[in-house]
């Protein structure tokens, strides 16, 4: 008798990042460009409902020359839903029934696609929420945020200054929300000394631009070389974090007739780790049970379909 297999229960990422981090060609790929060894089992991100769909699409065309600069800034707030899933190998396998074993539902990736200005201050509530609920984030920074403003010790205080400001209002709002939502009773995403216990991938966008990223060296140093001594707020209020290296494209965008647009093929490097770290370090849960995604107005999700985009 073949053992039933039962899946895990659903988790939610929720992508961070201020303005420039790579956010929006982060995603389109892990949508449209992530290729996976065929004989491994692989993790599948696919947008969950129609707005998602069609914004991923716009993405893709933009970043293809067809549509606005694939560098736009976002210049309206929304929210974007993809589910992750886990899937079988497409070929014979070394791995025999784990790779073969049924897809299954890993949960969701969401998103607050916003103008990177909304970060200066505190987020809105709602992100807020999505944060604190999520089994963890997945942060983006871009390195050369502050490379052009001078060379040496201007261009790091700089971004000390930035990713300071950036990190404690949002970090701070977090654990300010969480213990007024908690009343003064304890809650496991918090720890005695008020760090937040939700596991953050910290993402260096855009290694093949940045010689630096490429080395095999340690990224927690090169973190702090890029924000400066803002890392230390990252240390000192999360208890799980990681830093990681990755680029979603593998190659700089050209300039064509004056626009940043991506020329071949792209070749990504390491963007699906972000994802599969946090899943593998899932925050703890508070004593209520989860919510049922498919119950919940805010979550709704449709037949997870591939959009088409023209050539």
């Amino acid at each position: 008798m073949t053992e039933s297999y039962q899946p895990d229960v659903p988790r939610r990422i929720v992508l961070w990042g201020a303005t420039g981090a790579g956010k929006s060609t982060y995603l389109s790929t892990l949508v449209f460009y992530h290729r996976q060894p065929a004989d491994e089992r692989r993790l599948c991100v696919l947008p969950a409902d129609a707005v998602t769909a069609e914004w991923v699409t716009r993405q893709v065309r933009a970043l293809r020359g067809d549509g606005p600069d694939a560098r736009a800034q976002t210049r309206e707030a929304r929210e974007l839903r993809f589910q992750l899933y886990d899937l079988p190998a497409r070929a014979a396998s070394r791995f025999h029934d784990a790779a073969r074993r049924p897809s299954r539902r890993l949960g969701e990736l969401a998103v607050w696609d916003v103008p990177g200005a909304t970060y200066d201050g505190a987020p809105p509530p709602e992100m807020l929420d999505a944060m604190l609920d999520a089994a963890g984030i997945v942060l983006l920074v871009d390195p050369g945020r502050h490379a052009e403003r001078g060379d040496g010790r201007r261009a790091v205080d700089d971004a000390a200054a930035y990713y300071t400001s950036f990190f404690q209002s949002t970090l701070g709002a977090l654990v300010l929300r969480l213990r007024a939502r908690a009343g003064g009773r304890p809650d496991p995403r918090l720890d005695e000394q008020n760090r937040l216990r939700i596991p953050v991938a910290v993402c260096l966008t855009k290694a093949d631009e940045h010689e630096m990223l490429r080395a095999d060296e340690s990224r927690r140093v090169q973190l702090r070389e890029i924000v400066g001594e803002s890392a230390g707020l990252l240390e000192t209020s999360l208890t799980t974090h990681t830093v990681i290296a990755i680029s979603a494209l593998g190659r700089a965008l050209e300039k064509r007739d004056g626009r940043d647009v991506l020329v071949g093929d792209p070749e990504p490097w390491n963007a699906l780790r972000p994802l599969r770290w946090v899943l593998e370090h899932g925050a703890p849960r508070p004593a209520a049970p989860l919510p049922d995604p498919s119950a919940a107005p805010t979550i709704e999700v449709a037949r997870a379909v591939r959009p088409e985009v023209s050539a």
